[in-house]
C-alpha cells in the first residue's frame, strides 16, 4: 500500500485480515483511494467488516456438510430432485442398492426411469412445490420385484434452487405380515359358525 500511495494509485477493494491492538484478527474488504489534504498527498483506506459474512459462509459450508453425510449415511432410499422437472440430481446409497443404479448413471434422470412408481397425482403435488407425508408408492427392483413404500417428499432451497427431497421407507415386510394376518383371520372365520 505504501508503494502504490507514493505513486498516488487506487487501491482496489480486495478482502483482507487486520490485525487488532489485542492480538485477534478480522476479517475485512480493504480499498484505498488518494486524496490530497492541505496540498499533501493522502491515503484514504475504506475498510469493510466481513466478520459476521466469514461466520456465516462457515456455518452454512459445515451445514451442508452435514446435510451431505446424513443424505448418503441414510438406511432409507433418499432421492434429491430438481423443483421443477423432478429429475434426480442425485441418490443415496440405499436407493441405490434397491433400484441397482448408481449415483453417476442417475443424475438427470425422471424417477420413474429410476425404479419409482409413483402414487396418482405424486409428480403434479411435487411440481406444485406440496409436502407429501407418508404416501403409499413403490420401488422397482433390479430383480423385477416392488417394494411397497411409504413416500415423503419436501421442498427445499439449496444454493438458492428450488429442489425436492424424497425419502421411501420400505414397509414390504410390513405389508407382508398384514396380508398374511388377514389371510390367516379369513381362514378362521370360514371354518366359525354363527
Amino acid at each position: 500500500a505504501v508503494a502504490k500511495l507514493n505513486a498516488g494509485l487506487t487501491i482496489s477493494p480486495r478482502e483482507g485480515v487486520v490485525r487488532l491492538a489485542d492480538g485477534g484478527a478480522r476479517f475485512v474488504i480493504v480499498a484505498g483511494q488518494p486524496i490530497d489534504m492541505q496540498d499533501e498527498p493522502c491515503m484514504l483506506f475504506t475498510f469493510i467488516d466481513l466478520e459476521k459474512r466469514k461466520r456465516t459462509e462457515e456455518a452454512l459450508q459445515q451445514s451442508e456438510e452435514r446435510f451431505s453425510k446424513a443424505f448418503r449415511l441414510a438406511p432409507v432410499p433418499m432421492a434429491l430432485c430438481d423443483g421443477e422437472s423432478l429429475r434426480a440430481l442425485d441418490i443415496n446409497d440405499a436407493f441405490a442398492l434397491a433400484v441397482g443404479v448408481s449415483a453417476q448413471d442417475a443424475a438427470g434422470q425422471e424417477l420413474t426411469a429410476l425404479g419409482l412408481r409413483p402414487f396418482e397425482g405424486m409428480a403434479e403435488s411435487l411440481a406444485r412445490g406440496e409436502s407429501i407425508r407418508n404416501r403409499e408408492a413403490a420401488l422397482a427392483t433390479p430383480d423385477g420385484d416392488l417394494l411397497d413404500c411409504l413416500a415423503s417428499a419436501e421442498p427445499v432451497m439449496i444454493g438458492g434452487e428450488r429442489r425436492v427431497l424424497l425419502v421411501m421407507q420400505d414397509i414390504t415386510e410390513r405389508k407382508r405380515s398384514e396380508t398374511e394376518l388377514l389371510t390367516a383371520i379369513e381362514a378362521v372365520m370360514q371354518d366359525t359358525s354363527w
